[in-house]
């Protein structure tokens, strides 16, 4: 339940995730060709940005049709959807490597990739081992770039580091606040399962209960196309139960009532089949079958090996 209440979290994660970016890449793409506007001359690196731009773009929109796919049960737990999904981490973090250390020099853009990595560690959610690694990597990757290119302070290293912490941690917190909220859910849907199974499930056999059995019964009947003639209700009751119970005790009397109720079922697999109570038993099923089932039943009655002698009535 954990695993999949963070599967679809992250599912709708990365939607905003991909509009974000998809807005972002559209905004850099105009102001790329405005800038090409602007000039009687081809940009420096125009052709490299454009193509980054497009590739993050195209991503980005691949990861929404995926998401889309994920909503309409076309593509639950695929593992295509999982590699998407790291592509679409892969590409961002590239992004934002790309666009800060290339405006660097002039001390712009540095805090695309913070903004990046706040998208892609702390609206998605990771395992804080994978987040850490995530943050590490790319860090690592930007860090060590810029200060063997450009000249850097004291400063500007020690809040980038300090930048680099505060987005882990709060992923970390990020997960684990998720993981508490899809705990408190996974238990409150077993609860509620629970609840509802009693209402409808006899606790001793398995099978339906008679609250079930009602319900299921008028909904059939309510059903037009259905032939109430051609149906009937059958009430079954176990003779000798009481002196099978008396000589052999409670504990194998439910025994008895338990896979008597799998048999009545195994037989009756087409048809609606509760406990009434104690031993007794109701089937709604067609009338022109029911006799022989009910020849079948009593045949394996026969044969239990009991010196108390079992029937049906």
């Amino acid at each position: 339940y954990v695993k999949h209440y963070f599967e679809t979290s992250n599912v709708k994660a990365s939607i905003y995730m991909a509009v974000i970016i998809i807005a972002l890449e559209v905004w850099m793409i105009i102001n790329l060709f405005l800038g090409l506007s602007s000039s009687e001359y081809l940009p420096k690196n125009f052709i490299v940005n454009l193509i980054v731009y497009i590739v993050v773009f195209i991503v980005a929109g691949a990861v929404l049709l995926a998401a889309d796919r994920y909503f309409h049960n076309e593509q639950k737990h695929s593992r295509k959807g999982q590699l998407l999904l790291w592509l679409f981490v892969i590409a961002c973090n590239f992004f934002g490597i790309y666009c800060s250390f290339g405006n660097f020099v002039h001390q712009e853009q540095i805090l695309t990739f913070f903004t990046i990595e706040l998208l892609v560690v702390c609206l998605l959610a990771w395992k804080p081992i994978i987040s850490f690694t995530i943050i590490f990597v790319s860090s690592a990757i930007l860090f060590f770039s810029i200060t063997t290119q450009y000249s850097t302070t004291a400063t500007m290293k020690v809040n980038f580091i300090l930048m680099a912490t505060s987005i882990l941690v709060t992923s970390v917190n990020t997960y684990t606040q998720k993981r508490i909220e899809a705990e408190k859910d996974e238990r409150l849907e077993n609860a509620y399962n629970q609840l509802n199974s009693a209402a409808t499930v006899d606790d001793l056999t398995g099978i339906p209960n008679m609250n079930y059995f009602r319900n299921t019964v008028r909904a059939i009947l309510d059903n037009d196309k259905i032939n109430p003639k051609k149906k009937i209700i059958l009430f079954l009751d176990v003779e000798n139960f009481k002196a099978l119970n008396e000589k052999y005790g409670f504990e194998s009397g439910n025994a008895f009532l338990a896979r008597f109720a799998g048999q009545i079922t195994e037989i009756f697999n087409d048809s609606v089949v509760a406990r009434q109570g104690d031993d007794h038993f109701v089937i709604f099923t067609d009338r022109d079958t029911f006799k022989d089932r009910l020849n079948t039943l009593r045949s394996i009655l026969y044969d239990y090996h009991t010196e108390t002698l079992i029937g049906i009535k």
